[in-house]
């Protein structure tokens, strides 16, 4: 599920102008790590689930309206509960493509991607408890999911001024082909076919002087996957999104929020699939001392998933929840022609009636000749 969620947040930067991005790779060269670490403690027993991510991406010039970039990342999972074994997955990734062309002064923007499965798609037995660790729409990992087997997509946008407010309109659609996503033991594997995925989104923004709003909608809708004879759906997703900056006495302060509402769908057996809805609000702030500009945030974020009934198959699923708050800190400097920037945070809560704590780390390292 993470990895979808993945896909419909990215949205909601579908409208920037590809071009910005592929004059910027001249002048400039980055490099980032990200490490995020969880532990979830229940009746005296942790389970610890980690992953470490080196993103990769190549953005070339925009030549004649046209712009092209390149993206994977090499990611290790681990996951171990109490004294077990670690559950263990790494590597690259699946690397996506991705083609932009420009109409008229970037007012519509025709995308088309390619995802090459360059990820290990197919877990295990000894590695599927780390795969499925990091798949959770709540925890947020980097990557979540090191594989998804060949995929298509195609896109369209619109960025229009209306009034004094700059409209988006975008639309996607993205035809997947079946890989196997676990191994078992005697080497047989278990196959999935991915439903089609539609998008559509709306997206607006406006400035006020030094201060800037924006929101955003993005409605993801999904064919059924189907697995071994079976057919299931995980629901349709909505994800709102809205923000606004502005700047008081030299302090920049930004406040954002999203929230993902993922409807009902059916299992395998036709059990309902539970509605899910995650809520999200932070508010940061921005200022420079001693030539050193910090970032501090704090963030909310909260879960409810519905009840569902036992069948045949399943057992009866109680309601789910989850919070967690979190703490964390930024900070960018210029150190020669390298800008230096740091991140930490730091997360505690409770997932289902589990105590969890975490944390995340992020260094970003960019050459600014």
């Amino acid at each position: 599920m993470s990895m979808r969620l993945t896909r419909t947040l990215a949205a909601l930067a579908l409208l920037a102008p590809a071009s910005l991005a592929a004059q910027d790779a001249i002048l400039t060269a980055r490099g980032a790590a990200q490490m995020v670490s969880y532990k979830l403690t229940s009746n005296g027993t942790t389970k610890a689930v980690s992953q470490e991510v080196v993103p990769i991406a190549i953005v070339l010039p925009a030549i004649d309206r046209f712009s092209f970039d390149i993206a994977t990342a090499w990611a290790h999972s681990a996951a171990r509960i109490g004294g077990a074994k670690e559950s263990s997955i790494a590597g690259l990734t699946d690397t996506q493509l991705r083609a932009s062309y420009s109409l008229g002064e970037d007012a519509v923007i025709l995308t088309a991607g390619v995802n090459l499965p360059t990820g290990k798609s197919t877990a295990d037995s000894a590695q599927f408890m780390a795969a499925e660790n990091i798949a959770n729409d709540f925890l947020l990992f980097p990557i979540g999911t090191m594989g998804a087997g060949f995929a298509t997509t195609g896109g369209i946008a619109v960025a229009r001024p209306f009034g004094a407010w700059n409209l988006g309109l975008g639309a996607s659609f993205r035809h997947s082909s079946d890989f196997a996503p676990y191994e078992y033991g005697d080497g047989t594997k278990a196959h999935y076919q991915p439903g089609d995925e539609y998008r559509a989104r709306l997206g607006v923004d406006r400035t006020f002087g030094a201060s800037r709003a924006a929101l955003g909608a993005t409605w993801s809708s999904y064919g059924d996957d189907r697995s071994a004879g079976a057919t299931f759906n995980t629901g349709s997703r909505l994800v709102l999104q809205g923000g606004y900056e502005t700047t008081v006495r030299n302090v920049g302060w930004s406040m954002n929020v999203w929230n993902l509402t993922r409807t009902q769908g059916h299992r395998a057996s036709g059990q309902a699939a539970p509605m899910e809805n995650i809520v999200n609000a932070s508010l940061g702030a921005s200022f420079t001392l001693a030539g050193i500009a910090l970032s501090p945030t704090l963030e909310t974020r909260h879960l409810t998933r519905a009840a569902v009934d036992a069948d045949a198959v399943y057992p009866a699923q109680a309601k789910g929840s989850g919070q967690m708050e979190t703490l964390g800190l930024g900070a960018r400097w210029q150190a020669g022609l390298f800008q230096i920037s740091p991140a930490a945070t730091y997360s505690v809560g409770t997932l289902d009636r589990v105590d969890l704590t975490g944390w995340r780390g992020m260094l970003a390292v960019r050459f600014t000749p």
